[in-house]
């Protein structure tokens, strides 16, 4: 998506290259394993991230990225616990 009139059309694969470092240099983020797929001006997410704000955080990122697009997050979100207690073995 090329801001210039009359420009070409920014190629998909340099898009999502671009979506995907953008995702992962985003100090409150630093996600490596979120899948990027563009398909007719629409973007989609999928993979998994540790909490709700990691989602909609990603969300953000690309729709500032890509205010043209449309953004389907499908990213799901793992709720890990907390491993307080202690495990038996044997």
């Amino acid at each position: 998506m090329s801001d210039q009139p009359g420009a070409a059309p920014e190629p998909d694969e340099y898009l999502i290259e671009r979506i995907r470092s953008a995702i992962a240099q985003d100090p409150m983020l630093g996600e490596l394993d979120v899948h990027v797929q563009v398909a007719g001006g629409r973007i989609f997410l999928t993979g998994t991230v540790a909490t709700p704000a990691r989602h909609a955080r990603i969300s953000t990122v690309v729709e500032e990225l890509c205010p043209d697009c449309e953004v389907r997050n499908d990213i799901s979100v793992s709720m890990l616990d907390d491993a307080t207690g202690t495990e038996s073995i044997g």
